[in-house]
Order: C-alpha cells, then sequence, then structure tokens
C-alpha cells in the first residue's frame, strides 16, 4: 500500500539523449547506472515514449504534463506563456517547494529559464560559471554544495545530465545519489530518471558522421523517441512495468503524490496520467489501448512528423507531404517493413481519427491563445477602415483560416503561399503560385497587406515578397505566428538582442557574459547577414531509407556469414 505521507523531496534526474538499450557502440547507451539503480530501489518502465525528440521540446512537456504540440507554434519566437501553461516547478513553488534546477546546458538553462527557474549563482562553488557548458561532474559539485550550504525541508530537485562526450556520466549520477543519501534526503523521496529523448542507433549507419549535417530531432524511430524511465517511491516494490507510459506522465504522477489539485485553469490541458497507483498495485489497470504521441516539431512549423504509439502498431504521419506508414512493433522492432494501409484499414482509420481529435484540440488550444492576442492587433489594423487586402503567408491554415475570420469585414483579394513562388523579379514571376480569389492587376492598388511569418528575428522573411506587397498596397503589416506586428529593421538589428533580455537573470551575477554574448550576436549577424547561411531540413524519408537499408544490409551480412 502506498504511504500517505506526502514526499517532501522530490527528484528528477535527467540525463539527455540515452537510449532505453545498449549498443556496446557509442556513448548514447542506456547508463550502467541505471540497471543498477533499477534493480535495488525503484520500478522501470520498459515502454516510454517522449513527447519530443528534442530537448527543449521534451523538457517543456515533462514540465508541464501536456504534449509539446501544445506549447508554442514555432521555436524561433519561442515564448513560455505563463498565462497559458504552468510548469511543475511553479506549481510546487506555489505550494511551498523550493527550487533546485541545476542543467548542465548553459542553452537549456536560458531557454527553459522560464519553465525551470534555474538555479541561483551563489549556490555555484568557486570556479564553475554559467558561461559554460558543465561535465556530468561539475553538475554533481553544484548539487554537493546546495545540500553543504542547506536546502529547504520541501525541495524540489532537477539534475539534467548530458551522457555526451562524457565518460563520467553514471559516475556522475551515482555520486548525486549518494549525496541524497548521506544528507538524508532519499528514503522518502520520490525520484524519477529518466532521459529526455534517444538517439539513432549508429548500427543502422546513422551515426554521428552520417548524422553531422541531419537532425536527430526528425526521428521517430523507436532508438530515438523511446526512453528509460524509472520511478523510485517510498514503499514501492522493484520490478518491470510493460504498460505504454510518456514522459508527460511524470507531471501528474507528482501532483498525485503531493495531493495538490488541478484547479489552476493552465492545468486542465494535461494530457498526462499519474502512474502513482500502479506503482503499489499490479493489478490497477493504467488505460487500455492508450496510445502516445511524440512530434518532431512545434505545432506550426515545417517538416513535423507525428508518431501515434499503441502495444502493437507505430503510425507515422509526415504532415506536408501528406503520407503515412504503419509498423507492427511486434513483429517489425526495427522498423523496416511498413505494413501495407490498405491490409490494416481498421487500424489506419483508428489512428487517424485520434489524431484528427488530438488535433481538434491543440487547435482549439492555439485559437483561444491567438484570440487573446488578436485583440490588441485588432486596435491598431481597424483604426482606419479597409476593403482590399493582400495576405502573403507560408502559415498553416490554422493561422490563415483563423486570422480572415477574425476580420470578418473583408476577403483576401489574394492569397500568396510564398513557400511555392517563383522568385523571378516581375510580378507575373512572383505570383506564379497562388490561391486567388479576385484577378490580381499590376495597376490595382490594395488597401493593406500582411505577410505572416514565422520568425521575426534575423533571416525572418522573403524580401520579394515584401517589396511586392509594399509595390501593390497602401500599407503592409509584418506579423510573426504569434501575431505580433514587427518592423523589418527591428527584426533584423534589434529582435535578437531583445531575445537576450531573459538573460538578465544570469548577467546580474555574471555581468562579463553581456559582452560574450554581444559579440556571439555579431558573429551571428555577420553568418547570416554577409554570408546568407541558411539551415536546411533534410528529406527525413531519405534519412529513413538510408537507415532501414543499412539494417537490412547487416542482417543479409550476418546469414551469408552463417
Amino acid at each position: 500500500m502506498p504511504n500517505k505521507k506526502k514526499p517532501e523531496t522530490v527528484i528528477l534526474i535527467v540525463i539527455d539523449s540515452v537510449r532505453y538499450y545498449r549498443t556496446g557502440v557509442d556513448d548514447r547507451d542506456r547508463v550502467d547506472l541505471m540497471d543498477g539503480f533499477f534493480k535495488k530501489d525503484a520500478v522501470e518502465f520498459t515502454n516510454c515514449y517522449t513527447s519530443a525528440p528534442s530537448s527543449v521540446m521534451s523538457a517543456a512537456a515533462m514540465y508541464t504534463g501536456m504534449d509539446s504540440c501544445f506549447l508554442a507554434r514555432n521555436y524561433n519566437d519561442w515564448e513560455f506563456d505563463n498565462k497559458a501553461v504552468v510548469s511543475l516547478q511553479q506549481v510546487l513553488k506555489e505550494a511551498g517547494y523550493e527550487i533546485y534546477s541545476i542543467d548542465n546546458s548553459r542553452v537549456g538553462r536560458e531557454v527553459k529559464r522560464d519553465l525551470t527557474m534555474p538555479l541561483n549563482k551563489r549556490f555555484y562553488p568557486k570556479g564553475i560559471s554559467h558561461g559554460n557548458f558543465w561535465t556530468n561532474i561539475e553538475l554533481t559539485s553544484i548539487l554537493k554544495n546546495v545540500l553543504e550550504i542547506g536546502v529547504s525541508k520541501k525541495s524540489f530537485f532537477m539534475l539534467w545530465y548530458d551522457c555526451r562526450e562524457d565518460p563520467n556520466t553514471s559516475y556522475a549520477v551515482e555520486s548525486a545519489l549518494n549525496l541524497f543519501k548521506d544528507f538524508g534526503l532519499y528514503d522518502d523521496a520520490l525520484i524519477f530518471m529518466n532521459s529526455d529523448h534517444g538517439y539513432p542507433d549508429p548500427r543502422s549507419g546513422l551515426n554521428k558522421n552520417t548524422m553531422r549535417n541531419m537532425r536527430h530531432d526528425m526521428v521517430v524511430t523507436d532508438d530515438n523517441i523511446k526512453v528509460p524511465f524509472f520511478i523510485k517511491a517510498p514503499g514501492v516494490i522493484s520490478r518491470e512495468i510493460n504498460d505504454i507510459v510518456s514522459l508527460i506522465d511524470i507531471t501528474p504522477t507528482v501532483l498525485d503524490f503531493l495531493d495538490i489539485k488541478k484547479k489552476d485553469k493552465r492545468l486542465l490541458n494535461i494530457s498526462g496520467i499519474s502512474l502513482k497507483r500502479k506503482l503499489y498495485d499490479d493489478n490497477f489497470e493504467l488505460p487500455k489501448n492508450r496510445i502516445v504521441r511524440s512530434d518532431t516539431r512545434l505545432l506550426l512549423q515545417k517538416g513535423r512528423i507525428t508518431a501515434l504509439i499503441s502495444n502493437k502498431f507505430k503510425y507515422v504521419e509526415y504532415h506536408d507531404e501528406k503520407k503515412s506508414e504503419l509498423f507492427d512493433m511486434v513483429n517489425d522492432p526495427s522498423e523496416v517493413n511498413p505494413l501495407k494501409l490498405e491490409n490494416f484499414k481498421i487500424q489506419v482509420a483508428n489512428f487517424r481519427e485520434i489524431l484528427k481529435e488530438q488535433q481538434n484540440r491543440i487547435d482549439k488550444f492555439h485559437i483561444s491563445d491567438l484570440t487573446q492576442k488578436m485583440q490588441e492587433l485588432k486596435k491598431i489594423i481597424l483604426k482606419n477602415p479597409f476593403n482590399s487586402c493582400i495576405i502573403a503567408s507560408e502559415a498553416p491554415r490554422l493561422i490563415i483560416d483563423f486570422f480572415v475570420s477574425e476580420l470578418k469585414q473583408i476577403k483576401p483579394d489574394l492569397l500568396i503561399d510564398f513557400i511555392s513562388h517563383n522568385k523571378r523579379n516581375d510580378i507575373d514571376g512572383i505570383f506564379k503560385n497562388y490561391f486567388t480569389i479576385n484577378t490580381v492587376t499590376k495597376e490595382k492598388k490594395y488597401d493593406i497587406s500582411f505577410i505572416i511569418n514565422e520568425k521575426s528575428h534575423f533571416n525572418f522573411d522573403n524580401p520579394i515578397i515584401y517589396k511586392t506587397c509594399r509595390a501593390l498596397s497602401r500599407r503592409s503589416f509584418n506579423l510573426d505566428y504569434n501575431l505580433k506586428i514587427y518592423s523589418r529593421f527591428m527584426a533584423k538589428w534589434v529582435f535578437p538582442v531583445l531575445k537576450y533580455r531573459k538573460n538578465w537573470f544570469f548577467y546580474k551575477q555574471e555581468p562579463r557574459l553581456i559582452f560574450a554574448d554581444i559579440w556571439k550576436l555579431i558573429s551571428i549577424g555577420i553568418r547570416i547577414h554577409l554570408f546568407k547561411d541558411k539551415t536546411k531540413n533534410p528529406d527525413m524519408q531519405i534519412v529513413k531509407q538510408l537507415r532501414d537499408r543499412a539494417i537490412i544490409a547487416k542482417k543479409e551480412n550476418q546469414q551469408i556469414q552463417k
């Protein structure tokens, strides 16, 4: 039976990029400590999936209990809106817990600051700076310093380690657990240990060299999205549980253990479930036929792939390509033989219906958020009435449909999709590919144009489209996916600096970091504006095929050797 006493110490240990199994090839393997830790003290959930094979997206999902596609619309204007979503750390702080978040990555500490509430520098040992990426042993030394200074009776610890290029990972994490034991915080603590995502198996051909110019966060095979996951709680019996679970279950499990009710409206969209009862009672059944989700991109980004996983099948949707695949994970765990969809019509229809229901819920959440932002926008753009307009955007239909529906008094005379436009300098060439409601002429002057871009900093729009819209309209507005107006000059030269404003938390403690970041901005600006450097997304179906070929070739080689 569960211990009715609420844990006063909650510990979340994340080891970045660790697979749930061993390959014996690289440094992304399941660490030795996990087996020792599991066998002695914890329950291992052997079928756990991340919400996203991206550290930022996975962390945000872990800390909120929400699928990652709820949490922002794109990376470039990443804003964690505390009015719409609340993190586990914030909830616990309001419940009287002190928060000690120690992340080895400088980028992680900065990007996830609003979520994690990073540790104040006064807890750093001498010689440790926020300006660096910490080794795993350095991270444990910070924990030691925190414990020696003294912690609150009710404490939440988040320790984010990284297995990459650090052979001391297992030793450092084990040392951290021993520190909790030494300070009397271990036995009655609620402890989670997991990775944020895995990493492509190097035996598949997707090794460090082949992945150098590719994105591992675009891979949805199990080596990349299935993760090791352990929970240790007072009184639990060490064992394995094979039910399908997700890292989004961490937050609701903690809230259940601490008897914190989900009254806050920002908690109403939690998708995860509490695992508390299952930890103590094998006969307790988690939701039958549960399907968990993993996304490679935020909601409105290009190249998004969604994987839906059940006990037997994995359904993969390539959104932009409008293609899908189905795998039998029991008989084809390597995922190299996609099933013929026409032979599994019932299963495919079920997955697609679930995906549709989830998408409707996600869209509703984002539309609610956009509605608030649209009210501010209307005050500006509706000061002067207009009858004709152009909308130029690469945004998905969610943004366009919402934007047009909110401006009920007009319909766009011209809708330009500048993903596919012809980049010639003449207007006819530019408008070669577009959906038009009324015929556009070179002579017509529209009242207003709206250019809606994913980004609002650095390389943020297409100058040809911008010039064309300005030439064809009396007024023009640039908007990002948050429906915020921006000027091109500000976006190019000022916004990149403003993105660092949240780092003031760190600058106050280490002023020298300001100068390092200024130099970083200058370097990025030179690379983007002078050398026209752009990041390109690879064709992930080709990457998948290369991976499959390597796996099959190795199997063939084994048969030949026999």
